[in-house]
């Protein structure tokens, strides 16, 4: 028997598989595995704790995580009270960044699409090195800047020096780059309807 844990993962688009192969040093057996993931100050915390016959988990949702690189490890506990333990690799993954835009809003305050921003995953903000910041940036037909953001949470409302605008088509740019090195750039038209 294997004297060590191996770690492996798959990665899906925004899932990701792990398997490790049973710990068999130990005469009294494994008592339980322990999934451990990698906090922001680089310490591993238990995550999940599984039976000794498990060896794999499936399709861990890497968003709901919110960090810019998920690493996992697997700690195999002793099945007698002596708490030895045996650690396997370290496995890392960079979730896959995105910018995605939607084509038009309405801002009448009615809950729904009340703020026109793009949708984004995995991308740095305002970042101190200008090369890594978000833009986001509105223009009106006459190529008017009326709205400019660094923060990726923040959307514009449809107004500009505190009135509303009318409706029609405006121009919008993003700029981003993803934790991936993935540089994310569009530019289009979006429909305020009021």
């Amino acid at each position: 028997p294997s004297n060590s844990i191996f770690l492996q993962g798959v990665a899906g688009s925004k899932t990701v598989k792990i398997n490790w192969n049973q710990y068999g040093y130990w005469h009294s057996g494994v008592k339980a595995y322990k999934l451990q993931l990698k906090q922001r100050n680089g310490r591993y915390k238990d995550w999940l704790t599984m039976s000794a016959s498990q060896t794999a988990k499936d399709s861990i949702n890497l968003e709901s995580f919110g960090l810019d690189s998920i690493c996992f490890r697997i700690v195999a506990v002793k099945d007698t009270g002596t708490l030895d333990s045996s650690i396997s690799n370290s496995v890392c993954f960079v979730p896959s960044s995105y910018v995605w835009v939607p084509s038009g809003f309405s801002p009448n305050q009615n809950g729904l699409n009340d703020v026109f921003k793009p949708t984004t995953g995995y991308i740095f903000g305002n970042h101190p090195n200008p090369a890594l910041r978000y833009e986001f940036r509105i223009f009106n037909r006459w190529g008017q800047m009326i709205f400019s953001t660094g923060n990726p949470l923040q959307g514009w409302d449809g107004s500009y020096m505190n009135s509303q605008c009318p409706s029609g088509l405006y121009i919008y740019e993003v700029k981003a780059i993803g934790y991936d090195g993935i540089p994310h750039q569009k530019r289009g038209t979006v429909y305020l309807i009021r």
